[in-house]
């Protein structure tokens, strides 16, 4: 039979090394998870009277944290229902891209963006575009959710597809306004099973 034995200086030397080990391991952990903290969320939508979609808006960045920022416009748009539409329709005919009261500051900082549209005649709203138009969307990771009476998002995602062509589109949620009370299961299975927008897509999500 063999003999095994251990001297005290393998114990030792196995010891220390455990040791490493282990401090290598704690560094590393401790390294993710400092990266993870310092991807920046930002939850920015446009609201015309601060109801469906910022709701829905409110839901996310409940589940996602964050920022959140609200696209205004630097006039706002009438009281009136008929004078909204009437607005609305001038802006999509004459490709209006109205002002908006500010920027987001420090958005470079911002890794992930969840963009919050409401659907006005199966379009972006002139003042989304203005917002998409005066940041720097490259390299970011952007994710749609939509509001709407009836309207669908399938024709509002290739207008998202064209206007961010360096950013990483991800496939968007609609919620219906009639929806919007009960819509937090849906949003939370949606944000569980995000998948990139494939343009072939036709369903709904």
């Amino acid at each position: 039979m063999y003999k095994f034995s251990i001297t005290t200086s393998q114990i030792s030397h196995w010891g220390h090394k455990c040791i490493l080990f282990l401090f290598l391991g704690m560094l590393f952990s401790f390294a993710n998870l400092h990266a993870r903290e310092n991807k920046k969320v930002l939850v920015a939508y446009f609201s015309l009277r601060g109801g469906v979609t910022k709701q829905v808006a409110e839901e996310i960045h409940r589940k996602v944290g964050g920022d959140l920022f609200r696209i205004e416009p630097e006039v706002p748009y009438p009281s009136e229902y008929s004078d909204v539409v009437a607005r609305a329709k001038e802006e999509r005919n004459n490709n209006v891209y109205p002002k908006i009261k500010r920027k987001v500051p420090r958005f470079a900082a911002y890794d992930t963006i969840y963009l919050g549209i409401p659907i006005w005649f199966g379009q972006l709203p002139g003042v989304v575009k203005t917002f998409i138009a005066q940041h720097d969307f490259r390299g970011k990771v952007v994710v749609p959710f939509a509001t709407s009476g009836k309207s669908s998002i399938t024709k509002l995602m290739p207008h998202l597809t064209q206007m961010l062509p360096k950013s990483r589109l991800m496939e968007g949620i609609l919620i219906l306004k009639d929806e919007a009370d009960t819509s937090a299961p849906r949003i939370h299975e949606w944000l569980r099973s995000l998948q990139p927008y494939r343009e072939t897509s036709k369903k709904d999500s």
